[in-house]
């Protein structure tokens, strides 16, 4: 049976304790335990529909676990217990320490601010970023911009950073399929400085499993390029220093350059891969909803080639990934 993620035991007499409510959160989820200290916090988050959480847990670099000396803690913990439909994609923004969710089941994305206590990640109060979306996948870039796609409107649609600071969530539509042939029920997305990334679920001939688009579409300009035609379709996508990432419904990962170029398989052992996620040093990530478990391999190779996948960690029906560094 797959493992749930488990709800963290109180610290005895922190309800008692006059805090702040943010820091009354961490000292109830903190346990009894010393201030950790050692290499930059890194935490691995994921989501899972089914049970309409999110969790977490801690991790070194390499992807191995981060138990700070207990052997109980090699489970993730519920970050989010409630609040949530069918919480699907993931994406973190470092900078403005926000968790972003795309929630299919409630219709509409919604972020969270992220903080850390004595070596356990907490969670603010929620806001919505955007509503009336059926989005599955989400994804943001350096300047705070959120990026979603649509696959029931066939469309892949941006927030821009000023508008969400505003709350008024004005949504712009970058690309759909009546302005391309180069969406076909995008899934998975990831963006970076210059372009956004997404992965066509429903990709047939001419149409790419994975396409690049300009983040500010041009007028005058070619703004799509299709990275591989073969294998034709794909699910989830995500970027790690030049390389770009991508998983098949069923049970291969893919891994190719961002200038394109053919596609190597990196695994073909996973059962239905979802999301992945690179954590920024070296590491990958992705969720295996086959075996409810999430695993990871190292990402920054610069010559493409099968990787060796180790299981991280595992969790029931993990659909999307994503780290946050402290």
């Amino acid at each position: 049976r797959a493992a749930r993620a488990r709800a963290v035991p109180t610290r005895p007499g922190c309800m008692a304790a006059r805090l702040p409510r943010a820091l009354l959160l961490a000292c109830c989820v903190a346990g009894a335990r010393g201030v950790y200290s050692g290499e930059s916090a890194k935490y691995l988050i994921a989501s899972s529909p089914s049970t309409g959480q999110i969790s977490y847990i801690r991790v070194r670099r390499g992807g191995n676990l981060d138990t700070m000396g207990l052997v109980s803690e090699s489970f993730m913990q519920v970050l989010i217990g409630s609040g949530l439909v069918r919480p699907s994609g993931l994406a973190v923004d470092q900078a403005r320490r926000k968790l972003l969710v795309a929630d299919p089941g409630a219709q509409k994305i919604v972020s969270y601010p992220l903080g850390s206590h004595q070596g356990q990640l907490v969670v603010g109060s929620q806001t919505t970023v955007v509503q009336g979306v059926e989005a599955q996948w989400v994804a943001t870039d350096s300047t705070g911009a959120v990026y979603f796609s649509d696959g029931a409107r066939n469309e892949i649609a941006m927030v821009p950073a000023d508008s969400g600071l505003r709350g008024d969530a004005l949504r712009r539509r970058l690309y759909n399929s009546n302005n391309t042939d180069q969406v076909a029920t995008p899934g998975g997305l990831a963006a970076d400085a210059f372009a956004v990334y997404w992965a066509n679920s429903g990709a047939t001939g001419q149409v790419g499993a994975v396409v690049r688009g300009l983040e500010r579409p041009l007028p005058t300009t070619e703004n799509i390029t299709v990275l591989p035609r073969s294998p034709t379709t794909a699910l989830g996508v995500c970027i790690a220093l030049d390389n770009v990432y991508f998983t098949q419904p069923d049970r291969t990962m893919y891994g190719l350059k961002k200038a394109g170029g053919s596609a190597v398989a990196v695994s073909d052992r996973l059962l239905r891969p979802r999301g992945c996620t690179w954590d920024g040093v070296g590491t990958v990530y992705v969720a295996d909803q086959g075996s409810n478990a999430v695993f990871s391999f190292a990402g920054g190779m610069q010559d493409l080639r099968p990787a060796e996948l180790s299981k991280t960690v595992e969790l029931e029906d993990p659909f999307d990934v994503a780290v946050f560094s402290k």
